[in-house]
């Protein structure tokens, strides 16, 4: 194994491969790449190409065609598969064997992981090369495998997780915190809603306090009620009186009332001999 740090080792590497015959397999940091196992039904396999389609884009933040992937199937209970991938942005495999390519180096294969040196053609995330190749036989078959672990790249799917990881910790952390502001809004909402319960019942029973006043007020003595009723800012009274068509008059003087009618004709009653009398008021007081 030749390590390929900087360019004076990309140097020595090229003049290395080129004393020998055989495939140049790169092998990419082992955090570069996402492993991922997808248990599918059996029939899937007539359109497994466009199943993964939808699985890479679904797990990762790569268009399908934006990844090199390889993939392993394996048969499984239920008449399922089960289908372990690799996935490796594109991007990221040619920013990697883009300077050994300049250094004059043909890259046969590029595999994710050591394990996959043996069974690199089956395995790798490139085509075939392209184009002449520098190296020249010696007879003796030879496969140079180069180790990139050392580059310092960061694999945007760990970026991503940690951040996703940073984000629930601290979301767990504010958990709490956040359903005591909960509560507590709940507690003031409940609080302000009895608060308008309570003005809303002392207002109106101050309210029909003066407006039975100011009715008892402007009523004549010889006038008394069998009903009074309040509402839609509306009075409503029935009852007996010595006089029932000088009522409108009498209330409409009040500045509390006004659109004063009777509801009903006026009836004599023929044993009081009062008259018998509806009528209804809007409330507004002047």
């Amino acid at each position: 194994m030749i390590d390929a740090r900087g360019s004076a080792g990309q140097a020595q590497l090229a003049k290395r491969l080129t004393e020998l015959e055989g495939p140049v397999v790169v092998v990419l940091p082992d955090d570069l790449a996402m492993r991922s196992d997808l248990t599918l039904p059996d029939t899937a396999r007539r359109s497994l190409d466009q199943v993964l389609d939808v699985e890479i884009e679904r797990l990762t933040p790569f268009k399908s065609t934006d990844v090199a992937l390889t993939r392993e199937i394996h048969a499984a209970a239920g008449g399922q598969i089960r289908v372990e991938l690799t996935i490796v942005p594109r991007a990221r495999i040619e920013a990697l064997i883009a300077p050994l390519r300049a250094a004059g180096i043909t890259i046969d294969h590029v595999v994710a992981d050591h394990a996959s040196i043996e069974r690199a053609t089956d395995r790798s995330l490139i085509g075939p090369p392209t184009g002449p190749s520098k190296r020249r036989g010696s007879g003796i078959p030879a496969l140079a495998t180069i180790a990139l672990a050392a580059i310092a790249i960061v694999s945007p799917f760990l970026e991503q997780e940690r951040r996703i990881e940073g984000l629930d910790a601290q979301r767990d952390m504010q958990r709490p915190r956040v359903e005591a502001v909960m509560r507590l809004a709940r507690q003031v909402e409940q609080l302000e809603a009895r608060d308008a319960r309570l003005r809303d019942f002392a207002e109106n029973r101050a309210a029909m306090t003066l407006l039975l006043e100011e009715t008892t007020r402007v009523l004549p003595d010889d006038t008394w009620l069998v009903q009074y009723q309040y509402g839609a800012e509306t009075l409503t009274l029935e009852g007996r009186s010595a006089a029932a068509t000088a009522l409108i008059d009498v209330l409409t003087a009040s500045p509390w009332f006004n659109d004063v009618r009777f509801r009903a004709p006026v009836n004599r009653d023929p044993i009081s001999g009062a008259d018998r009398f509806r009528l209804s008021a809007k409330v507004s007081p002047r």
